[in-house]
Parts: structure tokens; C-alpha cells; sequence
């Protein structure tokens, strides 16, 4: 800040401009070149010219003790040239004014003439010339350009984004020529196993998840569709996680739970991977299957007065049947037993009617764990109830006989054996005219 009335130009007369006040902002030329020269991009800029080598070189060879001792020195010198040519005015009587002072030549500074250029005025320079300029002054690269910590990052981004244009071009230009594409060459080189392209595709995806992660870079890659395929491949079918939770006994909470550790839930966020069902999902497909088992097995209610459920016999022969493909120890007769049970749950009034295959694939036939149950009803062990309850299994069990069974076009033949307890031998000896209540042969 300096007084206004001390302000004069470089005639002498007094600074005269619209007044805002009594003291006026003075800023050098020097001042302003430095707030230029302190931002980062023009500083950048300024940098990569010519010209302001030259005159950074100038200034930090300037002494200023020798520039104050010449300025001092043209102001004497100006002082009495100016006192030859025009005479000093006298004094006023009133001798109480401050001498006012006097204002400071200013100097102009001259940059050093430009270094004198080998080559001959209006004579292009040869082409070697040229391409030695450009090899001993070579632009920086992507990986210098994202190094450099005197760049701001969106300076970085148009950096590398120009660059990676001008190379891309030139690379579909040559591809063109060609008749190519940059695309095609690299898909089909990494698809027939050329370790160079590999190489190249391998580096690409491990430089972009080291900058955006192994998830973000891998979908950014990959694209959406192919992304969600390649998870869609990390799916098991949905009955086998039903079927998973079901014979684990997982409750619904610690389901919930496992889901919002390892974040694999189908739940529509980000940040999750859909791999595995969500809680309302695995509900869904619990009725679903559920339902679809009822209608295959045919589970129906028993006829009453009884209380209890069955099944049907073919379906239950059947799933036999394909497990024993399934383990190779299938054969063109499927043998099995029938075993009657009082009290399976270990309760009172319990009654339950199942098969058994001889050739058990996994476990042997004495377990309970081999019985498939056609009947399970909340009744006595009596002979009113048993012939209520064999009434159905005789039927099926006769056309199964006369006619054997058809799995996935294979014709097998059925054979039963009845294998019960004295007491409930007793139950079914035959009476006359009682062929309905006939279990076996006689």
C-alpha cells in the first residue's frame, strides 16, 4: 500500500485516476511474475518453453547490490541533466513542507539474445536434424506422466487419455492396412495359446485392479453380460442349497447371517457377489420343490377313519431304480421288502409300512436309514387297521408284479419279499375269502 499523493509517472506528473481511497495497491512486474510462476499448470507450461529457460538463467544471474548502486547512479545522472535543461523552481515562503520524494527510475530488463542457430535462415532443416531434436528432447510416457507428483491428477487424466488416443489410432491405422482389427488379433492370438498376446492381456487386467480393485477393474474389463455369466458359472443348482440347508438343519437366521459375512447373497447391492439364494429365495424354492414332490410321489392322506399319509409305490420303485444305475449295481430285476413297524417314531399308536431294496448301493439294508416309507399312520397295530392300511399297497404292488416298471425306457421286473415280526405275522395269517388282506404267497 503506498500514500497517493507520493504516486507519480514517469513525466513527473502526479498519478492521477479515479480515487477509491488515499492509499493505492502498487504490485511490481517481478511480484506478478512470481504468483504466475507459483501455479502448477502454467508452470508446467512455462517450463517446456524455450524462452523462459532463457530468462529463469537471467535472473538467477542477476546481482541486485549492483543493480542498486546503477540506479542510484542514473538517478544522479538524470537529477542534473534535468537541472542543466530546466531551472529548479524556488521555494515557497512556507518553508513547512515535507520535501516530497522523489520517484525511482525505472529499469528495463533485456533477456540475452537467443543462442545463434547452426542451421541457414529460410532453409528447412534436414529430416535427421529433426528426428535427433525429437530423440534428445522425447515426450514422457503413460507410466512418467502418472508418476510425476507435480501434476494434478486431472492434468494426469487428459495426459494419458490424449496420448493413449494418438497411439490407439496409429495402431487401428496399421490393423486396417491390414485388414484387421487391434480387437480381433489379440482374441484370437489368447484363444489358440500365444504367450505374447497372453502376456499382454494379462498385464493389462493386473495393472487396472491394482488401481480399481480386483472386483471394480474385473467389471470393468469384463463387461456386464459377461460378468454376470461368469458368476451365474459359480452357481449350484438351487435345489442342491435347499437341499444343503435342509440336511444341515441351517435356521433361516444363521442363514441370514453367513450370507452378510461372506456378502454372497442374491440381495441386489453392489457390493455383494449373487451367488448364493437370499432368505426369501431359499422359501421360495423350499414350496416350490416341495410342492413338486408332493405331485410326483403323490402323497395323499390315508382313508379314514385312520389318520396318517401314504404314497404311491411306482414312484418310490422308481427313484430306486435310478439310484442303482447311478451306482452301478443296477440289474434287470429290482428286489425288495417289504417290512411292517409298530412305533417307528418311538411313540405309542404309530404303525409304518416300507420298502427296503435288497442291493442297498450306500448302506447296508438292516438300517433304518435304507427303509423308503409308503404308509405312516397314527393308529394301533391291529389287524382292522393293517388291512385298512395294506388295502392300496396290494393293488400297486400286484400291477407291479404283472407288469414291472419303466425307467427312462428300461423295463425292469419287481419282486417282493415281506419281511415282518411274529407279532404281526400273526396279524396277517389269511382267512378265508380275505384275498384283499393278502400280503405275499402263500
Amino acid at each position: 500500500m503506498v500514500q497517493r499523493e507520493t504516486l507519480r509517472l514517469a513525466d513527473e506528473t502526479v498519478f492521477d485516476a479515479k480515487a477509491y481511497g488515499n492509499c493505492e495497491v502498487v504490485a511490481s512486474s517481478f511480484g506478478l511474475l512470481v504468483v504466475l510462476l507459483r501455479q502448477q499448470s502454467l508452470k508446467n507450461l512455462f517450463a517446456s518453453d524455450s524462452s523462459f529457460g532463457r530468462l529463469r538463467e537471467f535472473l538467477n544471474g542477476l546481482d541486485f547490490c549492483c543493480l542498486a548502486d546503477e540506479t542510484a547512479g542514473e538517478a544522479v545522472t538524470r537529477d542534473a541533466a534535468v537541472s542543466a535543461v530546466a531551472p529548479v523552481p524556488k521555494s515557497t515562503p512556507s518553508g513547512n513542507e515535507p520535501p516530497r520524494p522523489r520517484p525511482r527510475a525505472a529499469r528495463k530488463l533485456t533477456l540475452p539474445p537467443p543462442l545463434p542457430s547452426k542451421t541457414v535462415q529460410n532453409t528447412p532443416p534436414p529430416c535427421s536434424s529433426r528426428i535427433s531434436k525429437q530423440q534428445n528432447r522425447p515426450s514422457p510416457n503413460m507410466k512418467e506422466i502418472s508418476e510425476n507428483t507435480e501434476i494434478d491428477t486431472p492434468e494426469k487424466k487428459l495426459l494419458i487419455t490424449k496420448r493413449g488416443q494418438q497411439l490407439i489410432g496409429q495402431l487401428q491405422a496399421v490393423c486396417e492396412e491390414k485388414r484387421e482389427s487391434l480387437s480381433t488379433v489379440l482374441s484370437y492370438l489368447c484363444a489358440f495359446g500365444d504367450q505374447d498376446a497372453t502376456a499382454v492381456i494379462q498385464d493389462v487386467i493386473e495393472d487396472v485392479t491394482c488401481r480399481k480393485g480386483v472386483k471394480r477393474g474385473i467389471q470393468d474389463l469384463a463387461g456386464e453380460e459377461t460378468y454376470a455369466k461368469y458368476v451365474e458359472s459359480l452357481r449350484v443348482p438351487d435345489w442342491i442349497l435347499l437341499f444343503f440347508k435342509t440336511r444341515a438343519r441351517i435356521s433361516g437366521q444363521t442363514w441370514q447371517a453367513v450370507l452378510n459375512i461372506t456378502q454372497l447373497g442374491r440381495t441386489g447391492k453392489s457390493s455383494d457377489i449373487p451367488v448364493l439364494l437370499n432368505t426369501n429365495q431359499m422359501k421360495a424354492v423350499k414350496r416350490m420343490v416341495f410342492d413338486v414332490c408332493r405331485k410326483v410321489i403323490g402323497i395323499k392322506k390315508v382313508c379314514l377313519p385312520i389318520r396318517g399319509y401314504c404314497v404311491e409305490l411306482a414312484p418310490v420303485v422308481e427313484m430306486i431304480a435310478r439310484e442303482q444305475r447311478l451306482h452301478q449295481v443296477s440289474s434287470p430285476v429290482i428286489k425288495l421288502m417289504i417290512k411292517i413297524d409298530g412305533r417307528p417314531f418311538w411313540g405309542r399308536d404309530q404303525v409304518l409300512i416300507g420298502i427296503v431294496p435288497c442291493v442297498c448301493p450306500l448302506l447296508s439294508n438292516q438300517s433304518a436309514k435304507s427303509v423308503y416309507p409308503l404308509v405312516i399312520a397314527n393308529c394301533k397295530e391291529n389287524r382292522e387297521n393293517l388291512k385298512i392300511l395294506l388295502k392300496d399297497v396290494n393293488h400297486q404292488k400286484k400291477a407291479l408284479k404283472e407288469n414291472g416298471i419303466f425307467v427312462d425306457d428300461q423295463h425292469y421286473r419287481v419282486e417282493f419279499t415281506v419281511t415282518v415280526d411274529y407279532k404281526t405275522l400273526t396279524l396277517l395269517l389269511v382267512k378265508k375269502d380275505d384275498e384283499d388282506f393278502l400280503l405275499s404267497g402263500r
